[in-house]
């Protein structure tokens, strides 16, 4: 996409992140998750934010869930749960 100066979407990052959980690369999945939200400004469906929480969880990454449900509140995006 770079290379031909293409602008990836919602779709896009849902599409990349849907293939990374499917194979278990939890670090593809953060990174493009990341990307989309803090570099693109992109608003993630609440199935894309699952995936990735789940991802992590299924992987053992704590710190990065717990990092990642902090960022998604501070943004707007999640709400805290009572």
């Amino acid at each position: 996409m770079d290379e031909n100066e293409v602008e990836p979407n919602v779709n896009t990052f849902k599409i990349l992140i849907s293939i990374y959980c499917g194979m278990g690369h939890w670090n593809n999945t953060y990174k493009y998750f990341t990307e989309m939200i803090e570099e693109k400004c992109l608003r993630p469906s609440e199935s894309v934010y699952d995936m990735v929480l789940k991802q992590l969880r299924k992987a053992g990454q704590l710190r990065k869930h717990e990092e990642l449900v902090e960022k998604m509140v501070d943004r707007g995006f999640a709400s805290r749960s009572v």
